[in-house]
């Protein structure tokens, strides 16, 4: 019994120790009455000086000289170094550690915005990441060597305005979009078959359909501005026209008794062009919007010694081109000034094809004769007769070499050359990188199609 009142007593003079050391403290002394004990049944509680609570905090004395029983010699207790804050941060000098996750608010703020990614296009502010934590009533405290954790609440806020699509990540917003898809086409006309114009997308299989047409047609081409394919009918030597589907068909020109050897359009002044073999002339027909049909012609060149055969339109640099026997010609569209010879070769025959590559300049043009079974191509600023010779490089692997030759008409369009075949082997012909080492040559079969005559390849818009 005299034991524990001493055990009490002892205990008591400590406790007022630690008073007087609060109080002193809180005056500004510095003497060794700062160091308070802390025991058992004593936590370091917040006092009250000079009409405020003030927070005490445990602090490390490993040089406390004495261990008795009910008090841990490794503590005593102090004012916080801090008073003037109301949140404190509680330290603990143990040998275990009190964690305190942080409160970090991520901001990003997008205005006007319709797609937007952090890793191509972002409006960033910087990030403030405080940490803060209130440390009120910390009175429980275990005076063995454990771990207090103080959890925070951590909160990710993103703020957008007139945004359709938003993300600090990768996030992609699309706007959808109404696309129209051009397709181009390959429109053929069938010697041996009437009322039908063949058409296929031109990809590597060719599989041809037809569309309805008058009982002989010749010559085709295709106004892109009205979306219509032209073609001559043999038995009345009239002018055609419909859309792309051979249908809303037109009669664009009269009855003639003149046989008719080509046809071409001026997209832009809204001319046709048509092309005779007994008069030898080409004429003009207006087909502008609120033309009248069947149209009235009108001369526009006369060859005299020989018949005109393919046209073809540069609007461009402004000139038609046609072909004849042996020679190639061109006139400004306008009918001004007087007809130019670009090529000339007496070897040749019949130039029955005739083609313009209309994005080089000077303007590069391929024809074919078909007596002679020979394909060139020239640049119109070159001599005369100079051209560069395909003829030999038209073989296909796959088919016998021996077999006569039969390319009829020619067409060039988007870097590569297209012939039509007779024969066994009757189709499309095709060389790429024609003018390259590298070139190719296949012949696509078609068994729609019985004797492959005229063609128009071009972009048909829906």
């Amino acid at each position: 019994m005299q034991r524990h009142k001493s055990a009490v007593t002892l205990r008591d003079t400590f406790l007022l120790l630690c008073t007087s050391f609060v109080i002193a403290h809180a005056r500004g002394s510095t003497n060794m009455a700062d160091e308070v004990l802390h025991t058992e049944d004593n936590h370091c509680q917040p006092i009250l000086v000079n009409g405020k609570l003030m927070p005490i905090v445990p602090e490390y004395m490993p040089s406390f000289p004495v261990a008795l029983k009910g008090i841990k010699h490794h503590f005593v207790c102090k004012l916080a170094e801090s008073t003037t804050t109301q949140h404190a941060t509680t330290k603990y000098t143990t040998e275990s550690t009190t964690s305190h996750p942080t409160t970090t608010t991520q901001s990003t703020s997008t205005q006007d915005t319709t797609a937007m990614s952090s890793t191509e296009a972002t409006t960033t502010h910087p990030t403030t990441t405080p940490q803060s934590t209130t440390t009120q009533d910390t009175t429980t405290m275990s005076t063995t060597e454990s771990t207090t954790s103080h959890p925070t609440t951590t909160t990710q806020t993103t703020t957008t305005q007139d945004t359709t699509s938003m993300s600090t990540t990768d996030s992609t917003t699309s706007r959808p979009t109404t696309t129209t898809q051009s397709t181009a086409k390959i429109f053929v006309i069938d010697l041996e078959t009437e009322y039908k114009i063949f058409v296929a997308d031109l990809q590597d299989d060719l599989n041809f359909t037809s569309i309805p047409s008058t009982k002989e047609p010749r010559h085709i081409t295709y106004d892109s501005v009205e979306k219509k394919i032209y073609w001559n009918n043999f038995d009345e030597q009239r002018v055609y026209r419909a859309d792309a589907d051979g249908g809303n068909r037109e009669e664009v020109t009269s009855e003639s008794d003149k046989v008719i050897r080509g046809i071409a359009i001026a997209e832009s002044s809204r001319i046709l062009y048509i092309a005779y073999r007994e008069s030898q002339e080409i004429t003009t027909v207006d087909i502008g919007q609120g033309s009248a049909f069947p149209g009235s012609e009108t001369n526009f060149v006369t060859t005299y010694n020989d018949f005109p055969r393919i046209l073809e339109v540069d609007e461009e640099q402004g000139f038609l081109y046609w072909s004849m026997k042996n020679h190639i010609q061109r006139k400004s569209l306008n009918g001004s000034g007087s007809t130019e010879t670009v090529y000339n070769n007496d070897n040749l025959f019949a130039i029955t094809g005739l083609s313009i590559d209309l994005s080089r300049n000077p303007r590069r043009i391929f024809f074919c004769d078909f007596a002679k079974q020979r394909t060139f191509y020239k640049d119109v600023n070159q001599t005369l007769t100079m051209a560069h010779e395909l003829t030999d490089y038209m073989n296909d692997p796959d088919i016998n070499n021996d077999e006569e030759r039969t390319y009829r008409y020619l067409r060039y369009f988007n870097g590569s050359l297209y012939w039509t075949k007779e024969g066994s082997h009757k189709g499309i012909a095709v060389m790429t990188n024609y003018d390259q080492s590298s070139r190719s040559f296949n012949i696509k079969e078609t068994n729609e199609i019985s004797t492959p005559l005229r063609f128009i390849i071009t972009i048909v818009d829906p």
